[in-house]
């Protein structure tokens, strides 16, 4: 399950929005600026660093840079193949709205948002109360909650290990190397 506040991705990307774009524009403008600073440096990190400086401060007129918010799929095993295939009507009618700013095609998708909503928290609702009253125990309704949150129960379990250029794979010997390497680091 993904958790926007520990994620190590950003919610946001960078790209140029090229929209009002135009080619003969962004060429006169490049040709117009001076190029004399990248030919003074002899350090060509230090010319090519001055040369991307002016290229992007004039892609940044003609291109500026737009943010986007990345979409993160959320992990809801209650949507049914049906519920899906609704959310994708729902999806095509937003569009033809969109591209023909015909106001029916707005009230069907208003329409169709809200009962698709309704269905979503229905089953949703229904998902969890089934995980949580068919736990017979407090184990198996946190073993349930864990399944849900995609919690992995960390393995403490050691198959081989090897010490001194020799493998050990009973866990009596295993657990005895453990316990002398500790036993070495507390006494030095």
């Amino acid at each position: 399950m993904y958790d926007s506040k520990f994620s190590p991705f950003p919610d946001y990307f960078e790209f140029r929005h090229f929209q009002s774009f135009e080619d003969e524009n962004f060429k006169v403008h490049l040709r117009k600026e001076s190029w004399d600073s990248i030919y003074k440096w002899h350090e060509v990190n230090e010319s090519y660093s001055r040369f991307l400086h002016i290229f992007n401060k004039v892609s940044n007129i003609h291109g500026p840079l737009k943010k986007a918010k990345i979409k993160h799929k959320a992990y809801k095993p209650w949507i049914t193949p049906g519920l899906k295939k609704s959310m994708k009507v729902k999806d095509k009618l937003y569009k033809k709205w969109l591209i023909t700013q015909n106001y029916v095609f707005l009230k069907k998708y208003k329409l169709y948002h809200n009962k698709i909503a309704i269905i979503n928290k229905i089953y949703c609702d229904c998902f969890y109360n089934d995980i949580l009253t068919n736990s017979d125990n407090t184990k198996k309704m946190w073993d349930n909650i864990n399944s849900l949150i995609n919690k992995k129960q960390p393995s403490s379990h050691i198959e081989k290990l090897q010490v001194d250029n020799k493998q050990s794979v009973q866990p009596i010997t295993i657990a005895n190397c453990l316990n002398d390497f500790f036993v070495m680091s507390l006494l030095h």
